[in-house]
């Protein structure tokens, strides 16, 4: 990992996303993340799970949250499929996730679950935050 270029390549991730946000569908979106996530496996040439999922995890949340400030109108679903993408390319098995919950009106969030073994690591939601599935990428 390259702290700058990673942190470059994110914020271009989660801009493209919250641009593409206006033309497509959310399904739309999430299909042309795990589009894009194939061919950056490809171009980087990284197929198998690394050893230090778990820390790239970590990172995509970290580089994720800190895009989401550099872009106007950045949202959940952005910092997801940014994530996604930018996991995919480093070899890391990725889903977005979408839920909903009811408090004073109903609210949608969408979150990325990482796949390390039998491990789910969620990224961008709370463990109690009250959010329901509704939509799960396949």
């Amino acid at each position: 990992m390259n702290g700058s270029t990673d942190m470059a390549t994110m914020t271009l991730l989660v801009a493209l996303s919250r641009l593409a946000e206006e033309k497509l569908t959310m399904v739309q979106l999430v299909t042309t993340a795990e589009r894009v996530g194939h061919l950056a496996r490809l171009l980087w040439g990284r197929r198998r799970l690394p050893a230090d999922a778990p820390a790239l995890s970590a990172a995509a949340s970290e580089l994720a949250t800190a895009a989401k400030a550099l872009v106007p109108g950045a949202r959940c679903l952005h910092m997801a499929t940014a994530a996604h993408v930018w996991l995919a390319g480093h070899g890391v098995p990725s889903r977005v996730v979408v839920g909903f919950r009811k408090r004073d009106g109903l609210e949608g969030h969408a979150w990325l679950e990482v796949l390390v073994d039998e491990l789910q690591i969620a990224l961008f939601r709370e463990d109690d935050d009250g959010f329901r599935e509704v939509w799960r990428q396949s």
